[in-house]
């Protein structure tokens, strides 16, 4: 047997979605549609943020077990870097108010939002990030966040 690893290359996003092939379809939430839509959403929030906000944030990391390696590339929508800690901002577009968001869809955001601030937490070596997950309503542009616990360092996270 060889000693040189298999090599697996993924984004966030695709595997947080393998990861979280469940739920019902409703297509109000899939933006898919209405792409450009969910861009200028996202360009929008980015650009009322301030302060130590940097948007598109690159993160890379790697995990190896049992002779695979798993190559992760990301960018994280927001981060927010103050005196008291950093915050991962993950950002979603819906065309409908975020309480009638399915649970299979707000928990396949919350975990590419640790997925982010896990490879965050990795790459700047600091102890914690916060997680704040912002949706953003198309049909009148209001803002919805919410704030999660603290991801700290060493933590793993599952993916289901």
């Amino acid at each position: 047997m060889s000693d040189t690893p298999e090599v697996h290359r993924i984004a966030v996003r695709e595997l947080v979605h393998a990861a979280h092939r469940a739920g019902d379809i409703h297509t109000r939430f899939l933006t898919r549609s209405s792409a450009i839509d969910g861009i200028r959403g996202h360009q929008r929030v980015q650009a009322s943020r301030t302060g130590t906000y940097e948007k598109e944030v690159q993160v890379f990391g790697k995990q190896e077990r049992d002779g695979v390696r798993l190559l992760v590339r990301g960018r994280v929508d927001g981060v927010i870097t103050e005196s008291d800690g950093v915050t991962v901002e993950e950002i979603k577009t819906t065309r409908g108010a975020p309480e009638e968001i399915p649970e299979s869809f707000r928990s396949m955001h919350w975990a590419q939002a640790a997925v982010y601030g896990h490879l965050l937490v990795e790459s700047l070596q600091v102890t914690a990030v916060t997680l704040r997950l912002t949706y953003l309503d198309l049909r009148d542009d209001s803002e919805f966040d919410t704030r999660g616990s603290p991801l700290r360092r060493g933590s793993e996270v599952i993916l289901h």
